[in-house]
């Protein structure tokens, strides 16, 4: 399944705004979907679309899709997709199927269904929480408005994260699991002795370092690439004594006499800076420990997530 996130809220709350700073934050070219359907004579609309296209620099792949999303998958492959939004694009169904809730609710959950299938996409859904407004007075407003509400459910289940704008700021109501340390203030007393435990058995292992060095990750969100890779060597002479793998030349690696980082490695998204620290240049990598691979990998990937929300970043 696509990596996906939800950002709803309520009118002129930001949404939009958040959703294209969290695309350009992890995507060189993300893709923008626009789902409105145009009505002749509706002057208003044409001004408000057109405000969000000026917003858009050029970076952006406009895609115009009243319904069929998932006709564009070539398209979206690899890219981070903001589709903008469940609201209208939920709109075009009920309007087809003659105003019924029921029928254009399933149409669009199907659809959804379909979509999200493309494992190797990242999918921003901005959606509106109408039911939190005025009270429709006709029998067709409530419709809508029990249908956009079982589709944001919808969405929200499957979603990793879901995030509710207020006044212009992100309130993340749904993340990972692993990401979310309240759940340890749920723990048992048996749980908590557990994890102790193992903590403990853990701590007494040996461990075997990768040969060929160490990695510092840090994030700089001013900068154009913000995720640093510091590389320190690991790699020794025949004394034992640890060397920059460049210059062949000792250098201390402990305390407050460490050595500089001998390579640093700047990219914009994860996969960027792994790219580049695993194929480096003549095919050299700079890892040789297949568990190491793995661990920077991982390390990176919650990196770019932490840039991308806005949240500090500590390495484990």
């Amino acid at each position: 399944m696509a990596n996906i996130t939800l950002v709803t809220g309520g009118a002129r709350s930001g949404k939009s705004s958040y959703a294209s700073r969290l695309a350009l934050a992890t995507c060189e070219q993300p893709v923008y979907v626009a789902t409105a359907r145009m009505f002749d004579g509706d002057k208003e609309f044409e001004h408000r679309i057109a405000l969000h296209k000026k917003d858009r620099g050029p970076e952006w792949l406009n895609i115009e899709e009243e319904k069929v999303l998932s006709k564009h998958t070539d398209a979206f492959r690899g890219k981070v997709v903001v589709v903008d939004c469940l609201t209208l694009w939920l709109t075009n169904f009920f309007l087809d199927a003659d105003s019924d809730g029921a029928a254009a609710l399933e149409a669009a959950k199907a659809e959804f269904d379909k979509l999200v299938t493309q494992w190797d996409t990242t999918f921003i859904f901005v959606s509106n929480e109408i039911g939190s407004g005025v009270h429709a007075e006709t029998a067709m407003g409530r419709a809508f408005v029990d249908a956009q509400g079982w589709l944001n459910q919808h969405v929200g289940r499957a979603a990793q994260r879901v995030v509710l704008m207020v006044a212009g700021q992100p309130l993340v109501a749904k993340e990972p699991a692993a990401a979310t340390p309240e759940r340890v203030g749920c723990w048992s007393t048996e749980q908590r002795r557990e994890a102790a435990l193992l903590d403990a058995a853990l701590s007494t292992r040996a461990l075997t370092m990768d040969g060929k060095g160490y990695f510092l990750i840090k994030l700089a969100a001013s900068e154009q690439q913000p995720i640093a890779v510091e590389y320190h060597s690991c790699q020794t002479n025949e004394k034992g004594e640890v060397i920059d793998p460049a210059t062949g030349e000792v250098v201390p690696c402990h305390g407050a006499a460490r050595a500089p980082a001998a390579r640093v490695v700047r990219g914009r998204t994860a996969k960027e800076v792994q790219v580049r620290l695993f194929e480096a240049s003549g095919g050299d990598s700079l890892v040789c420990s297949h568990m190491h691979a793995c661990y920077v990998g991982r390390e990176l990937q919650k990196a770019e997530q932490c840039l991308a929300e806005g949240r500090a970043y500590q390495m484990d």
